[in-house]
């Protein structure tokens, strides 16, 4: 009776012993799981922002045309109106870089005698930041001036 009852004991150990080494490795391969999505999820963000900043300037609905011919400028008086839904945790800015105005966001009242632009604008608090920019050429048409400007897309993680 005792030699069975230390078998069944050696076999409770083992069997607790293999139970926590499974779990261990459960665990493991759960945190290398969750990291590389986290990485993924970063790559894809990255990329969707330098999308966004490679095809946004582009867009019908911030490019300069005149009766339907598109010019490679933003139209300053559309980027009043825009208005940009589930872009995800960024901020896209267009200022004014030269020549250098007062740093005033600019909205219906004061156009234009100011010199950025908010169009989508959701911040995170937590975490890191990405921030990408190209210049852009910006068109005033009440004034029918061409400045220079800078379009800068902030990513938070």
């Amino acid at each position: 009776m005792k030699k069975a009852q230390s078998q069944i004991h050696e076999s409770i150990i083992v069997i607790f012993i293999f139970s926590i080494i499974f779990a261990m490795a459960l665990f493991g391969v759960y945190r290398y799981n969750t990291l590389s999505v986290q990485g993924i999820q970063k790559d894809i963000e990255e990329s969707r922002s330098l999308s966004l900043l490679n095809n946004l300037p582009g867009s019908p609905l911030i490019q300069q045309s005149e009766l339907g011919n598109e010019k490679e400028a933003v139209d300053t008086l559309k980027i009043l109106d825009l208005e940009l839904n589930g872009l995800g945790f960024r901020t896209i800015e267009i200022t004014q870089t030269y020549p250098e105005v007062d740093k005033v966001e600019c909205n219906s009242d004061n156009y234009p005698g100011c010199n950025s632009y908010i169009i989508y604008n959701r911040v995170r608090q937590t975490g890191n930041k990405n921030v990408v920019s190209i210049p852009v050429s910006l068109y005033f048409p009440l004034t029918k001036e061409v400045k220079v400007g800078k379009l800068t897309i902030t990513t938070y993680e």
